[in-house]
């Protein structure tokens, strides 16, 4: 038993399928089953070939207005040098001009998770000096071994 819907959104009752199928047939359309989890299964006399492109056409309608954002990692370690960390640092720049979203990931090693404040001001320094072209998305959060940080761009986007 389905509980038949003609194409002008008119329901013409709950019939066999057989029935439904003869209905379809005298319209000239096509029997298409729209929902069969329900107690009487929901069928749609409808012209199937329209039904199929104007469903791709919303999928396709989705998929462009989807926007795919990039991320690019950088990692540093706790006891960096002052030339590593701006050399670091002068990357994040660079991929945050590009429009890229940027993850910086200091991880601890051995016994440096002793001194975790040293680790945070590290990265309240590197913080500091990308706030010009960045902003802040999650601020930095220790998980298991790694601080984390995730900064967005606040300039446009340079051509690549």
């Amino acid at each position: 038993m389905l509980l038949v819907i003609a194409n002008d959104g008119e329901k013409l009752g709950v019939m066999s399928r057989e029935d439904a199928l003869k209905e379809s047939e005298k319209r000239n359309l096509d029997l298409v089953l729209i929902s069969k989890n329900s107690e009487n299964p929901v069928a749609k006399i409808i012209d199937y070939g329209k039904f199929s492109y104007e469903r791709k056409r919303k999928q396709e309608d989705i998929k462009k207005k989807t926007k795919i954002i990039s991320q690019k990692e950088i990692r540093l370690t706790a006891n960096i040098a002052e030339n590593d960390l701006n050399f670091k640092i002068s990357r994040a720049k660079e991929f945050l001009a590009k429009g890229y979203h940027v993850k910086i990931s200091l991880m601890f090693k051995g016994r440096e998770m002793s001194n975790k404040e040293k680790g945070y001001e590290l990265m309240e320094k590197v913080i500091s000096q990308l706030e010009d072209i960045a902003k802040v998305e999650k601020s930095p959060k220790l998980v298991g071994r790694f601080y984390n940080v995730f900064l967005i761009p606040t300039i446009k986007k340079q051509e690549k």
